[in-house]
């Protein structure tokens, strides 16, 4: 039985990019564990960000809804972000990357034309913020225990190793 390992992490911040590069090499491949992406924001509308990830964040949940291939979403958003220095809130990038993950494009584009999973990216970041009390992403739980970042630590990978080893 595949282990699930919940993944809390904004699609703008640096240190989730990091802490998912550091989780994919870990895991190279390990097809026993299930990795349930929550998308959440550091910083909602309207705090003041460098970049907003709402948008991609929609894409996430639209793409777990139709069981696509939200791991290469994150990392194609990450190295827009992070390596291209594109804009994420570029709905036209955002669509030709769901595409690239076998999202249709037209229901894409009603996605980010709407508030369609906006409640659950704030849900997601009620989850994150109030309820598990992170403080910081990326952030990992496992059942009932977390790990989280925090202090301008990334968590080490080693911590969510131990994690999935319980």
């Amino acid at each position: 039985m595949k282990k699930e390992l919940e993944v809390f992490y904004d699609l703008a911040c640096p240190y989730c990019y990091q802490g998912l590069m550091d989780l994919r090499k870990f895991l190279n491949g390990n097809e026993e564990v299930y990795l349930n992406y929550i998308a959440c924001e550091a910083h909602p509308k309207p705090e003041p960000a460098k970049m907003h990830s709402d948008l991609a964040a929609r894409v996430v949940y639209f793409l777990k809804d139709h069981d696509l291939d939200v791991n290469k979403f994150n990392f194609l958003v990450y190295e827009a972000y992070f390596e291209k220095d594109l804009s994420i809130e570029d709905k036209s990038l955002l669509v030709e990357f769901a595409k690239m993950c076998g999202a249709d494009e037209e229901s894409v584009r009603e996605v980010l034309n709407s508030n369609k999973y906006q409640d659950v990216i704030e849900s997601a970041n009620m989850l994150v913020w109030s309820e598990l009390k992170f403080a910081a992403v990326p952030s990992y739980r496992s059942g009932d225990r977390t790990v989280g970042s925090g202090g301008g630590v990334l968590v080490d990978i080693d911590k969510v190793a131990e994690l999935l080893e319980e």
